[in-house]
């Protein structure tokens, strides 16, 4: 149903801003140490440039995603995929 996706896109600014002001002062999402959360919130953010939800106005988001991205666990991950 569309407006389901509607409603649901529309709650998407307010959350990734409150996970951007978080990432200001926090490596990762427990703070100084890289947890399972990283991953699980990694995954719902993947889902929003499937959807073509621009993350560009988040900076610490993209901080973030970079310093996940660049993890060996990812790298390998992304080898996997393209497999």
């Amino acid at each position: 149903d569309a407006s389901i996706i509607e409603k649901a896109l529309a709650k998407l600014p307010s959350l990734i801003k409150s996970l951007d002001n978080h990432l200001q002062n926090n490596d990762y999402i427990a703070g100084k140490s890289f947890t399972v959360g990283d991953i699980n919130i990694l995954s719902v953010l993947n889902v929003c440039k499937e959807v073509k939800f621009d993350l560009t106005p988040y900076s610490n988001v993209n901080k973030w995603i970079d310093l996940l991205e660049k993890r060996e666990g990812y790298q390998s991950y992304k080898k996997l995929c393209e497999a």
